[in-house]
């Protein structure tokens, strides 16, 4: 098993199962020799070696569970160190087990089956409370991934639930003796069959290449802000990004209606009321600036109950729409530079003397000052060749004698 998921060791939780199998591996094998031993100077010193795996299995199991389960890296190097500490120090404590005898107590060979009767002492009670707590948690976490993943995960999730219970009750059947053969410790065993299911699962359902994702891991980890509401519009969960748009903290949002938070936006109260899918736009002022969102609130509705709820997803297209805002103002100072130049086109009442110009308000205008308002156009004056001639004919003269 460990050969097999050394090449997958970088999906989450497969190095710590990669461990784990070793850590079994060296377990079931000190117990092998250990059942073989026929003096209690032997078997004290293969069970001494076996707690090289039995001690770190549980630790090495919970550290599965947690990355397999939650889809996150256990990369804290303290928090670590101190789950591995306890196994530690009872390492030591096994080992030197002859000085004080706490861990065992005593040690009865069945003449038998040659199998060794551990007495054990206050010590290894202890122990066994850590691993099983431990191992309590692991499965937990199994089961959540079992109703938090998709259902085409189900057959993997149920193969690995099912791997890990056997060893757990094959151990509690050699702590506590519940069948016979007093000593015969059941792990071992119970270890080989979790190895042939989980290698099962590693062909049949591609386990480890093909990685489920929890869907809190979706939801935490989205972008677009997401808010499920009660039946009365009260928030019952938010994800991170509406906590951070909103700048609450999820206990501030938990039980307040959202109405709470957007107190001048009718049309979002409005689209609460409805009872099918709504989009809106809402602007919004966080602390950043004003910004805008799509807001697309979606039923929750059940079968027998009628409405349960909403959820609110809320898309942040500011960028977007500040666009929109500049190219529609561009547009509209556009159009009205083009109504301005049709004036021109038109019918222009015009004085047959003076050539003013008469507006829409019957004011009479220059001919410059009227272009100039409806225009960009500037004027330079000048005198055309008729004028010249007219007004200054000696000047047309020498400037005729000049071209020539």
């Amino acid at each position: 098993m460990a050969i097999a998921l050394w090449p997958r060791r970088k999906a989450r939780g497969a190095f710590w199962l990669f461990l784990l199998e070793i850590a079994i591996g060296i377990w079931s094998l000190a117990a092998a020799f250990e059942v073989a031993a026929t003096t209690v100077s032997l078997k004290y010193l293969w069970t001494k070696f076996s707690y090289i795996g039995n001690a770190t299995t549980a630790p090495l199991f919970f550290l599965f569970t947690y990355e397999y389960a939650r889809q996150r890296k256990f990369s804290n190097p303290r928090k670590i160190f101190l789950l591995f500490l306890l196994p530690l120090i009872y390492l030591i404590i096994a080992a030197t087990n002859d000085y004080h005898h706490l861990h065992w107590s005593n040690l009865i060979i069945n003449p038998v089956t040659n199998l060794g009767v551990y007495v054990h002492g206050p010590l290894f009670w202890i122990f066994v409370a850590f691993n099983y707590l431990l191992l309590m948690i692991g499965v937990i976490y199994l089961l959540r991934a079992l109703f938090q993943f998709n259902i085409i995960y189900r057959p993997q999730n149920i193969v690995i639930l099912t791997a890990s219970l056997f060893p757990i009750v094959g151990n509690v059947l050699y702590v506590f003796r519940l069948l016979p053969y007093p000593g015969m410790d059941w792990t071992p065993p119970a270890f080989a069959i979790t190895g042939i299911l989980l290698g099962w699962s590693l062909l049949r359902f591609k386990m480890f290449k093909l990685i489920p994702v929890a869907r809190n891991q979706i939801i935490d980890t989205m972008p677009d802000g997401l808010v499920v509401l009660d039946a009365e519009n009260q928030i019952i969960d938010a994800n991170p990004s509406i906590q951070k748009i909103l700048q609450q903290r999820l206990k501030s949002l938990i039980g307040n209606k959202i109405g709470t938070f957007f107190p001048d936006s009718q049309e979002l109260q409005q689209a609460l009321e409805r009872t099918e899918e709504t989009f809106i736009e809402l602007k919004f002022n966080s602390g950043s600036g004003e910004n805008f969102y799509e807001v697309r609130i979606i039923p929750l509705v059940k079968e027998v109950t009628g409405n349960s709820g909403k959820s609110v997803l809320f898309h942040d297209f500011t960028k977007r729409k500040l666009i929109e805002i500049e190219r529609e103002s561009l547009v509209r100072k556009l159009q009205d530079a083009l109504a301005e130049v049709k004036t021109l086109n038109g019918l222009l009442p015009i004085c047959s003397h003076c050539k003013k110009i008469r507006d829409d308000q019957g004011y009479w205008q220059n001919v410059e000052e009227y272009v100039r308002q409806r225009t960009h156009a500037e004027f330079s004056h000048g005198i055309c060749p008729d004028c010249m001639v007219k007004l200054y004919p000696d000047i047309a003269e020498r400037i005729k004698l000049k071209k020539k």
